[in-house]
């Protein structure tokens, strides 16, 4: 897709979205000041009970030519509270529940745990098989909220038994999806086997790609990832009650 074509299809989102989701799509550009590493980022308002998220990506240096298959994210969620600081955060990479790369983080004493999920329809996501891994490149923990910065390798396309996709950057659009709760999983020093609580916070958005989203440093800034957390199992399945990620739609000020 050439650059007017990606400025079109980005004002017909802009369009559609601020009247049925309220949520802008254009991304902030932010500069992690620890890294250096720079991100197109998308703030989400908490409400009420649950604190807000920020995600952000920093992709490879031709994604907006050609497909890329690969990111490194950056996440960042609040809380209200201290009391409600150990709850869950999750983003799903194909902007639904289903047929879809969902990613699972959460604060876990002083590290932030990961895990990446893939359900077929409405019901406990399975710990995903296919090819993709998780690398931390810095994380951090405090009394009101946890961020991770990680690379995510193979996590822009997903195949789970006969089901496959793909978030295509090409477009200079992606559909996401978020989700969050207040309540600390269950059984959370290993995040293969976590249980958690249904989300108090959800909905999707469709993500505006610019020039900042790519940089001839992503090479260099994925080599600093080299730390991979536990997850203490590749095959079992995540108890759940309820839905981590629910597609409907909500409005929010940002």
């Amino acid at each position: 897709m050439t650059r007017p074509d990606r400025l079109l299809a980005a004002f017909v989102a802009a369009t559609i979205l601020s009247i049925s989701y309220a949520q802008n799509p254009e991304a902030t550009v932010y500069t992690d000041p620890g890294t250096g590493i720079i991100f197109d980022t998308w703030n989400i308002q908490g409400n009420s009970k649950a604190g807000g998220l920020t995600f952000g990506m920093a992709l490879p240096e031709t994604a907006l030519e050609s497909d890329a298959s690969e990111l490194i994210g950056y996440l960042n969620c609040g809380s209200q509270n201290s009391s409600t600081s150990k709850g869950w955060c999750g983003i799903a990479l194909g902007g639904s529940m289903t047929n879809g790369l969902l990613f699972l983080a959460y604060p876990h004493k002083d590290k932030v745990m990961t895990s990446l999920r893939f359900t077929p329809k409405y019901t406990m996501p399975s710990v995903y098989t296919g090819n993709a891994t998780v690398s931390q490149i810095t994380s951090r923990v405090n009394a009101t909220s946890f961020s991770v910065i990680f690379h995510c390798r193979d996590c822009l396309h997903w195949s789970q038994n006969s089901t496959t996709g793909s978030a295509p950057t090409s477009s200079g659009l992606l559909d996401l999806g978020y989700a969050k709760s207040v309540d600390a999983p269950g059984n959370p020093s290993c995040p293969d086997e976590a249980t958690i609580m249904r989300h108090d916070l959800g909905g999707t958005w469709t993500a505006m790609l610019d020039e900042a989203a790519t940089d001839p440093s992503y090479n260099s800034w994925r080599s600093r990832a080299n730390s991979t957390v536990s997850t203490c199992s590749n095959t079992s399945r995540l108890s759940m009650h309820g839905e981590i990620f629910h597609p409907r739609p909500v409005r929010l000020k940002l």
